[in-house]
């Protein structure tokens, strides 16, 4: 049976290129795993978060032998979930400086 808790985590990505992070979860454990990504990436630049590999972290810092594998998957969805939100804002940006060609529909 897997961890029920519910977990909320924005992604974005202001003027400068930087991450801005923001979270909750109604888990205790769930909250600080994700206070840790909220703090530990806020400010970083979207190509360092890209970086970021969830499997590697948890090894790098011994929580894959201080946490359970729900707990460990449950990182990897907050890291994934924070992934695909600054994806879409970094390919939102790229939109944004697009020049459409002649004849070719606006992006």
């Amino acid at each position: 049976r897997g961890c029920t808790s519910v977990t909320h985590v924005l992604a974005r990505v202001d003027d400068a290129g930087r991450v801005e992070l923001a979270g909750s979860s109604d888990a205790a454990v769930s909250k600080g795993l994700l206070a840790l990504v909220v703090d530990g990436l806020s400010g970083s630049t979207a190509n360092d978060v890209l970086a970021l590999d969830s499997r590697r972290l948890c090894e790098r810092t011994a929580l894959d032998g201080a946490l359970a594998i729900s707990r460990i998957n449950g990182l990897g969805n907050i890291i994934d979930s924070v992934h695909a939100q600054v994806r879409t804002a970094v390919a939102g940006e790229a939109l944004k400086g697009a020049v459409a060609l002649p004849g070719a529909p606006a992006p």
